[in-house]
């Protein structure tokens, strides 16, 4: 594939002013969320046109690390990563706190809105907990159920016991199933998601098949699933394997492919996401050859395709693609800045436009763009 050179931008901005940028054509405005490790987390108008991020809002929650947007009134519910200070909250659409809860099992890392409900992943207590939501106003309430695993794997200073890192929500023709990946335990546990008589989402265990084992010392991380296919893809943090799964309708999963996505060793995998139109699968990489992997998947049998390493700034965390497809906004923790690529939607191939979106002092480590 075709290494793309830059465009290179005059840009200068402080947390929340406005960047500068080539035309492209079809412009069009999208809502990019930003959740950060500091005081604040954001929401910009981002113009694909002008490469243009105008403030539209500041949400005032400290360590932001994961956040997600209820579909129809746009509430942003944030989790508060603070070992036992640790909260979910919610915030209107103009950025008002509506409430926040506090989360007794420390450090949730990631967050998933699932029809009325919140469901977060507690990083450093090894559970998952979810919250019911108010149906009118947004408020977060109590949480109704929590599940905690113990755990543990060959990592000894990454995995002396559970920690659940993501909750993915997957719905067949059956029933909808949220896949929980211990990173600590090297499992994946699946759960049948089930509304009882009070109106309240309750976790059953999938008994046909409750978990998935993966290789010792894997660290599973985030869950990519496929747009259009019963496969999906998990990236493991330590091992810096990608390992796909196709699974029926009854969740019964098998084994796919594994695939390196980094091979330097860093143990520092950190995101994966498919492209809108689901031909490409992209990893980020920290720590060591800092950069984003491109996969192309075969449409025949979902198998993965490494096609090359693009470099980014220092530690990509999360990444996303704007819902057209076009581009690619990365987030780069330690530059404290968020690094805007080109897509070129028919190789998958990135351009570094130089467009860079600065969030100040606090460290970008979450984005949404709708």
């Amino acid at each position: 594939m075709k290494r793309y050179g830059r465009l290179y931008l005059v840009l200068s901005m402080a947390a929340g002013a406005v960047f500068l940028g080539a035309c492209t054509t079809q412009a069009k405005k999208y809502d990019l969320y930003v959740g950060t490790y500091g005081s604040s987390a954001y929401k910009y108008s981002f113009d694909t046109k002008t490469l243009k991020a105008t403030l539209k809002c500041t949400y005032p929650v400290s360590n932001s690390s994961f956040i997600c947007v209820s579909e129809v009134i746009h509430n942003l519910y944030a989790v508060t990563e603070d070992g036992i200070a640790s909260a979910v909250s919610a915030f209107d659409k103009n950025g008002h706190l509506i409430n926040s809860q506090p989360i007794p099992f420390a450090d949730p890392c990631y967050i998933e809105y699932y029809k009325g409900h919140l469901i977060t992943a507690n990083y450093s207590s090894g559970s998952f907990s979810i919250f019911p939501v108010h149906p009118s106003i947004g408020a977060i309430l109590p949480p109704t159920s929590t599940v905690s695993f113990k755990g543990s794997g060959p990592i000894s200073q990454r995995q002396e016991t559970s920690h659940i890192h993501t909750v993915r929500v997957l719905c067949t023709s059956v029933g909808d199933f949220l896949l929980a990946t211990d990173l600590g335990g090297d499992r994946i546990y699946i759960y049948r998601l089930i509304k009882n008589e009070d109106g309240n989402i309750v976790p059953v265990s999938n008994f046909t098949q409750p978990e998935i084992i993966l290789p010792a010392g894997s660290g599973p991380r985030h869950i990519a699933i496929n747009p259009t296919k019963n496969v999906f893809y998990v990236l493991c943090e330590l091992s810096g394997m990608v390992i796909s799964y196709r699974y029926d309708e009854q969740m019964i999963c098998s084994l796919l492919q594994a695939i390196p996505s980094d091979r330097s060793g860093a143990q520092a995998s950190a995101d994966i996401h498919f492209c809108p139109d689901g031909r490409f699968l992209y990893t980020s990489t920290r720590k060591q050859n800092d950069g984003l992997e491109i996969f192309s998947v075969s449409h025949t049998d979902q198998m993965l395709e490494c096609i090359c390493h693009i470099e980014t700034f220092p530690h990509p965390r999360n990444f996303t693609f704007t819902p057209d497809g076009k581009f690619l906004l990365v987030a780069c923790k330690d530059r404290c800045a968020i690094q805007i690529f080109k897509v070129n939607i028919t190789d998958g191939g990135l351009t570094d436009t130089g467009a860079v979106i600065t969030t100040g002092e606090n460290q970008p480590v979450c984005l949404i763009a709708r």
